[in-house]
């Protein structure tokens, strides 16, 4: 089955992005399912430190119900935050076409205001189209399109995707966007080049993940932003030590004005069927050889109650 851009990669993505609390966060999920009803309930405490400026605490909390009917192909959404973050929304499945799905959703932000947001995709063995329109309710606010289209060849496991960004102010904001992908059973590769054309601004990445055996995976990931003015390299592994038991770890060069380094490790142990915690520091080697520079260590922990 043909792949979204956002799907494009995302092992490796998610290996070095997924699973990683830090900022002092200590949240807490809740979410059960039953009868089609799903509720995901969310609070969160984070306390942020960085190298410049005074520390800031943030407490939310956080709603998502979700009910879907199967028989139907029919789904509703939303979600409610303590930080004013409002979203309603519903979707169907198959009603142009199998692998199409149709989806109108109406949000609010304290940044974006009040949008409406119907969206439209298709997927199939060899092509997946999506297309996206946001549309403000709220005055002084732009309107946004996003399309892509992703062409898979199976006999070879490649695909190739083209993807459109506008974002329209007093100027049209363009933003062209290409990816190059190849998969084997236990490899991926993944290249992303982007542009920005009212501000002539060059973004692309690399990345490749790599299964090592069937306890250990293996991921790298370059991008590049701002005609090359910030360039960040991470690597990162995971290693399985049982059913129970993830162990994570990743370092990170950022090269901007300055060089950077970062070392993450993260833990995710599940305790119950029902309770997993995950543990994770950001750490910054700097400090242990005594220099001030970059942010402070971070710190986080969460922890999920699900079926």
């Amino acid at each position: 089955m043909a792949k979204h851009l956002e799907d494009i990669g995302k092992d490796a993505k998610d290996l070095l992005t997924e699973n990683y609390p830090i900022d002092g966060t200590v949240k807490i999920t809740a979410q059960t399912k039953s009868g089609g009803f799903t509720p995901k309930m969310t609070l969160t405490r984070s306390t942020v430190k960085r190298e410049k400026g005074p520390a800031r605490e943030s407490v939310t909390a956080g709603f998502e119900p979700k009910y879907e009917i199967k028989q139907h192909k029919l789904e509703f959404s939303g979600k409610l935050t303590s930080a004013n973050d409002l979203s309603v929304g519903t979707s169907v499945r198959d009603v142009i076409g199998q692998g199409s799905k149709l989806e109108v959703n109406l949000t609010r932000t304290d940044k974006d205001g009040f949008n409406g947001v119907p969206s439209a995709s298709y997927k199939s063995e060899a092509v997946a189209l999506k297309g996206k329109l946001t549309y403000p309710l709220t005055p002084n606010k732009p309107i946004k399109l996003n399309s892509e289209m992703v062409l898979h060849h199976s006999a070879s496991n490649s695909a190739l995707g083209i993807g459109v960004d506008i974002t329209l102010e007093e100027a049209a904001h363009i933003h062209p966007q290409v990816v190059l992908a190849h998969s084997t059973k236990d490899s991926q590769y993944h290249g992303l080049v982007r542009y920005d054309l009212y501000s002539s601004s060059l973004c692309w990445g690399f990345s490749f993940w790599q299964k090592l055996s069937d306890t250990c995976n293996w991921a790298i990931h370059i991008f590049s932003e701002e005609n090359s003015a910030k360039t960040t390299f991470t690597t990162g592994s995971e290693y399985k030590l049982d059913d129970n038991t993830l162990v994570k770890g990743k370092s990170k060069v950022i090269k901007s004005d300055r060089l950077d380094y970062r070392a993450s490790l993260s833990l995710k142990q599940k305790l119950s069927p029902a309770v997993l915690a995950i543990f994770s520091a950001d750490l910054n080697p700097r400090s242990f050889l005594g220099s001030s520079e970059g942010d402070p260590h971070s710190f986080g922990l969460e922890i999920k109650f699900q079926d």
